[in-house]
């Protein structure tokens, strides 16, 4: 009998261990159900919104919970986007994405923007690849925003067909996009206090970037402006920094930088030039090297021609008055004190005139120096006048 009831109680125990961990999940449910509308928005903003919709299943506290997320990120056919925004109930939006995988109509996408611009979106990003006509036109409203505080645009064409009121946006990102003089200058003084301006892969006939009447700009990036689009003027007094890559050698011509402290270039050594006589104020200067063999011939007949009756004592330039041969080059190459010599007399001519210097990097690359050969190039700086700079080799 004694045995019989051991049996029946361990039975019963193994019956109700299922049961507690049913309730615990029940109760763990319940405990988000109680959680407040902006706690629940939150942590459905952490996951996509196709799957963020599917949990208005769950129970009728969820039904709508999507409705009121801050942050719109769609990249879906255009049915899926009318649908969506159909039942969306927020009055103000933080963040709207938008992204179609499909061709749409000017109507429809005219339809997305402006619903957008009727929540008063903060930060907008918009992608238009897939239009089935040539030339798309934002509508009026879109260019009317006093919400609007980060804007990110891909494959437009900046044509704005009235003026432009941004007056609160800080962050502006044209990402190939078409741009023309009389229109930037409409969009930069509808953007008064603008802080960032990048221009990535653009193209255009974009002549003079004028941002002398930006005062709040305070970063530039300039990513592969193409000689394509033709030589460009950069006016900017008050931005303190600069980015500028650049497929081609020389597209961009530097006339004011005169604020500028932080820059970080990949383009021709007369545009670096104009940098260093427009930039009294330069902190810091990152310049990235391109290998010999991808400079064209032109580009190095340029060079030369404005290397021509430099003062030795203030420019720098190797010991060969003529390019070596390939061959040579590549020996060169391949001899560690040869280069050595080469960087430690670059590096002390920099030294010699450089006032406001306090640091200098050395991107070593693939480059291998023995411990002597690294303490005489380091000793190079405890025998300049300036020497105050420190030298960091990476």
């Amino acid at each position: 009998m004694a045995k019989r009831r051991g049996k029946r109680s361990r039975r019963q125990r193994r019956i109700l261990k299922p049961h507690r961990k049913i309730q615990q999940v029940i109760e763990g449910a319940d405990f988000i159900n109680s959680m407040p509308d902006e706690i629940l928005n939150h942590i459905l903003s952490f996951i996509p919104i196709d799957l963020a919709i599917r949990t208005s299943v769950l129970s009728r506290r969820w039904r709508h919970a999507w409705c009121e997320l801050p942050c719109l990120h769609l990249r879906t056919t255009a049915k899926g986007i009318d649908q969506t925004l159909l039942s969306y109930r927020r009055l103000k939006i933080m963040s709207f994405e938008l992204c179609v995988t499909h061709k749409v109509t000017e109507s429809q996408f005219n339809s997305w923007v402006e619903f957008a611009m009727s929540r008063y979106v903060g930060e907008l990003s918009l992608t238009g690849l897939f239009f089935d006509y040539e030339t798309y036109g934002f509508p009026d409203c879109f260019y009317l925003s006093s919400s609007l505080r980060q804007l990110n645009l891909v494959d437009f064409d900046m044509l704005p067909g009235c003026t432009v009121s941004w007056n609160f946006l800080r962050r502006l990102t044209l990402s190939s996009c078409s741009l023309y003089d009389e229109y930037i200058a409409n969009i930069l003084s509808g953007s008064p206090n603008l802080e960032t301006l990048q221009l990535f892969y653009c193209g255009g006939l974009l002549k003079r970037l004028d941002l002398s009447k930006s005062p709040s700009l305070r970063a530039l990036e300039i990513y592969g402006w193409s000689k394509r689009s033709g030589q460009m003027e950069i006016v900017a007094p008050h931005i303190h920094y600069l980015n500028l890559k650049n497929s081609d050698v020389a597209p961009c011509t530097l006339v004011d930088v005169s604020s500028l402290a932080d820059a970080i270039l990949c383009i021709g050594l007369n545009s670096i030039a104009r940098l260093l006589q427009n930039s009294p104020g330069l902190k810091k200067l990152e310049v990235h090297a391109t290998y010999v063999s991808y400079i064209k011939d032109a580009d190095l007949d340029e060079y030369l021609r404005i290397s021509q009756g430099l003062d030795s004592d203030t420019c720098w330039r190797s010991k060969h008055e003529v390019f070596p041969t390939t061959s040579r080059m590549y020996s060169m190459s391949d001899c560690n004190d040869a280069k050595m010599k080469l960087l430690g007399s670059f590096l002390r001519l920099v030294l010699r005139n450089a006032k406001r210097l306090e640091k200098i990097v050395v991107w070593l690359g693939d480059s291998y120096f023995s411990d002597e050969q690294m303490e005489r190039l380091l000793m190079v700086g405890t025998l300049s006048p300036n020497n105050n700079v420190s030298i960091e080799f990476k």
